[in-house]
């Protein structure tokens, strides 16, 4: 008998439970704004102040759970399940 192999709870894909993750879901789900943000010397912090920022589902998946809709993007099938909910 082949011998599976067990991946702990934090390597597991969040939608099976069963296979190593290998990707995090790229759906966006909301985005923020930075507030303003002073540097040590009381400067503006140019690069990291008053920007938006798009925070994403970040759900482990497998390669099988994963829907890949172009390139380098995965969508977890939960977030694909209201994806077409809404485009109904």
């Amino acid at each position: 008998m082949g011998s599976a192999k067990i991946f702990s709870i934090e390597e597991r894909c969040d939608i099976c439970h069963k296979r190593k993750a290998e990707f995090l879901c790229d759906m966006p789900i909301f985005r923020s704004h930075t507030l303003h943000i002073r540097l040590t010397n009381g400067l503006t912090d140019e690069k990291n102040s008053f920007k938006w920022i798009t925070h994403t589902c970040d759900r482990k998946i497998c390669r099988k759970c994963a829907v890949e809709v172009g390139g380098d993007i995965h969508f977890c099938k939960c977030c694909m399940d209201k994806l077409k909910q809404i485009a109904r």
